[in-house]
């Protein structure tokens, strides 16, 4: 726990979901009360779509894993979503994130670590 927060940058989009859902399912950085301000956060931010939009399966999927302080964060991702790891990260609220390179430009984000999964990444 001294180690965390956490960046866990992989080269792919689909290896920042492969991960994060490759975690053990019990594995939860958050309490009760932290889940809870999250919970409200989401939905606040999510008011934004509309009705339909909101039961899209990549905001299912990234919502249950926020709700236990892990993030994922890549330029697939609907930009709400982006803005919601980026500021529940910098709040504090994640303890994980997996991300790609988009994750590290122009923010200034407080990680204590950084994991990267391959020292070298394809270029074409």
């Amino acid at each position: 726990m001294k180690l965390l927060p956490c960046i866990v940058f992989a080269f792919s989009r689909q290896g920042t979901f492969d991960l994060a859902e490759g975690l053990d399912p019990s594995m939860d950085f958050t309490d009760g009360y932290t889940k809870g301000l999250i919970r409200k956060f989401i939905k606040q931010k999510l008011q934004r779509l509309d009705e339909v939009d909101r039961d899209l399966p990549q905001i299912q999927k990234i919502t249950k894993l926020l709700i236990r302080g892990i993030g994922v964060h890549n330029a697939g991702l609907l930009q709400l979503m982006k803005e919601l790891v980026e500021i529940l990260f910098s709040d504090g609220y994640l303890k994980v994130v997996f991300a790609t390179s988009t994750f590290a430009i122009g923010l200034n984000l407080p990680a204590r670590c950084v994991i990267f999964t391959q020292m070298n990444k394809f270029n074409g």
